[in-house]
């Protein structure tokens, strides 16, 4: 099993894999949702149309991406319908970021996360607004919030049709549950893994290692 995915399920993923980059499904139409009929997020956030690069930026993010880690939290239907919905939406994006940054350290280039929600309702509903957007200052969670998978057009559930995973949503017409799990899902884009680069001690090691192999 890849290491990175190792380190998914370690720090609370109850599913992942990697797929190849250009895999990563984008439907334009799905982020034009996010204006018409217009989200209460929009404009909320950076990571949120109209101030994120949208499908094309995207695309473009994609095409100079390797491979995919995609993950998913299993969670209580009803947990996503009631208040608990921000702590399941923060634990999410929280985890994203730190596979974000578990990623980097293990060699691959160009690391980024996505996750679902918008991290000013997630992070920041209590504050008037988002001082990126307001221009007033730095972000307030830069470890910890990501941006938003909607607003890039990423499907979701062509995505879980990748991974084989299945992809069936909350249905609205009936009471949440607490028995029911639902899910909810981030992935990472990965450029190519660099090979770890030896200190001078394990390079002295190896090379005495090999002299007396011969």
């Amino acid at each position: 099993m890849d290491e990175l995915i190792i380190r998914a399920y370690a720090a609370g993923a109850d599913e992942a894999c990697l797929i190849p980059a250009h895999q990563v499904p984008i439907n334009p139409d799905l982020a034009k949702l996010c204006r018409e009929p217009r989200c209460a997020d929009y404009g909320q956030a950076p990571g949120c149309p109209p101030y994120c690069s949208g499908p094309a930026g995207f695309r473009l993010l994609r095409q100079s991406s390797h491979e995919a880690l995609v993950l998913r939290i299993r969670v209580p239907e009803s947990d996503l319908m009631t208040s608990r919905s921000n702590a399941v939406m923060k634990r999410l994006q929280s985890l994203a970021a730190d596979l974000e940054e578990e990623a980097l350290r293990l060699g691959y280039q160009h690391a980024q996360a996505y996750a679902g929600g918008s991290c000013k309702r997630i992070f920041c509903h209590e504050e008037d607004e988002c001082p990126v957007v307001a221009g007033t200052g730095p972000c307030r969670y830069p470890h910890q919030a990501r941006p938003s998978m909607s607003g890039f057009g990423i499907d979701l559930l062509a995505l879980m049709d990748v991974c084989g995973w299945p992809a069936q949503f909350i249905d609205l017409k009936k009471e949440p549950s607490a028995t029911r799990q639902s899910w909810v899902a981030a992935l990472i884009l990965l450029g190519r893994r660099q090979p770890k680069k030896l200190s001078c001690l394990e390079s002295a090691l190896g090379a005495g290692n090999g002299e007396r192999l011969r």
